[in-house]
């Protein structure tokens, strides 16, 4: 999961300005049939698979994979907009450098310390 974060947040940095475009333009149905948009609504789907084999090879406990799905793709959304919104004010952005380690430690391990 780490590494398709990565990936992706590597092709934000990338491309910003098709990002950009994708992002205020993902709800108008005219778009839909672009291939960066198609590429860009899968993602949701295809994480909602990676959670499901691993709540499947028991790596992880089960919950409410729609839920968590959206709660994730929303964080990436939300991660894009903020750079985008940084680049556009400051030239640059280092949000996305560790944005994929920062999403996963949330949903992976919790905002909350292990008791000994």
């Amino acid at each position: 999961m780490k590494l398709i974060l990565t990936m992706h947040f590597d092709e934000v940095k990338k491309n910003p300005d098709v990002f950009r475009v994708l992002l205020q333009e993902r709800h108008m149905s005219r778009f839909c049939h672009f291939q960066g948009m198609s590429r860009f609504e899968g993602l949701p789907r295809f994480i909602e698979e990676i959670l499901a084999e691993g709540i499947n090879s028991g790596k992880l406990y089960p919950f409410d994979l729609k839920i968590i799905t959206v709660a994730i793709f929303g964080a990436i959304e939300a991660l894009m907009r903020r750079y985008l919104l940084e680049l556009d004010e400051k030239g640059h952005s280092p949000i996305l450098d560790n944005a994929g380690t920062e999403i996963l430690k949330l949903f992976w391990g919790g905002l909350t310390r292990e008791e000994s």
